[in-house]
């Protein structure tokens, strides 16, 4: 009788154990990891479609996808001699065959790994390589290597482009035409060269007539290291 009502426990404890295994490996289901690599163009490390942000509002740039490079996923492929994933002696191996992001404009930067030679209830370790000269990694968002689960979505990269780089509501400026003498005139202390924000707007024209501009700022130029006029 004691041996038969040990079976029994040792039943029990087995179904419970391979119901709360079926619940954990269902919600790290195998399949694919999914994203897409991406021209962050205002560095906020999302994937912006467009559209406005703020108060007032400015445009945003609709960030574009970048194809070609390698997407690689990694894992755990076999739980080694003791048989339980998560040990010192878990067999790593690749996922999958790599894959490149997509050149086709139609889904220009996607991706779609499959992960069906890793393990279920484990991590994948997913990492990228041979983005673009002249771009590099996001400084906002998602970096080059990312630990997700196996069927985990929008594992994306963004990547900073510093010629196309633009912040949500830069500071522009100009030059500006001033009317009279600049020196003895009524406005020669008026500004030759003007800043305001992207957000700044309006088709307001002074009312009358005015005298052709005498004196105006004819070059401007940015100087980059020392963020100048």
């Amino acid at each position: 009788m004691r041996k038969l009502a040990q079976r029994a426990r040792s039943r029990y404890v087995c179904h419970v154990a391979c119901a709360l295994a079926a619940t954990l490996f269902s919600s790290f289901s195998w399949g694919a990891i999914t994203g897409v690599a991406f021209v962050d163009y205002n560095g906020n490390g999302l994937r912006d479609a467009g559209g406005t942000s703020g108060t007032p509002p400015v445009p945003l740039a609709a960030d574009i996808g970048v194809g070609g490079l390698t997407v690689t996923a990694t894992g755990v492929i076999g739980a080694g001699i003791d048989g339980l994933t998560g040990t010192s002696d878990d067999v790593i191996g690749a996922c999958s065959a790599p894959v490149t992001t997509s050149a086709v404009p139609a889904t220009l930067g996607a991706y779609s790994i499959a992960t069906t030679a890793c393990l279920p209830g484990t991590f994948v370790r997913v990492e990228f390589s041979g983005w673009p000269a002249g771009t590099r990694p996001g400084l906002g968002g998602a970096t080059t290597v990312q630990f997700v689960a196996a069927n985990a979505t929008n594992v994306d990269l963004p990547l900073i482009d510093a010629n196309r780089f633009c912040e949500n509501n830069p500071q522009l400026a100009t030059s500006c035409y001033v009317y009279g003498n600049n020196l003895t005139g009524a406005n020669n202390a008026a500004d030759v060269v003007v800043s305001f924000p992207l957000s700044a707007g309006g088709t307001t024209l002074p009312a009358g007539t005015l005298p052709a501009p005498t004196h105006i700022a004819v070059a401007i130029r940015y100087d980059k290291d020392q963020t100048e006029l």
